[in-house]
């Protein structure tokens, strides 16, 4: 996949919620100032059904991480005093 996209470096790794070819490719093509207008609606339909999806899981994980390990030194230093 790496050779077809050009693609120099990079990691990939096969997940069940992951991108096909046809939209890694077409996530690839996007410049980086483009136009919301510019973009096909097909894009844009996987931007809003997947990407965005998926980093507001991973986003709402983090979050959860750090406030346990806050609770837990919040804990801790009420133990210590």
């Amino acid at each position: 996949m790496k050779e077809r996209l050009f693609i120099d470096g990079g990691y990939f790794r096969v997940v069940p919620t992951g991108l096909s070819y046809a939209e890694l490719k077409a996530l690839l093509n996007l410049e980086q100032r483009t136009r919301v207008s510019s973009v096909s609606s097909g894009t844009l339909a996987l931007l809003r059904d997947k990407i965005l999806l998926l980093l507001d899981n991973d986003l709402e994980y983090h979050i959860k991480k750090w406030n346990t390990l806050k609770d837990q030194i919040e804990s801790v230093a009420a133990y210590k005093g």
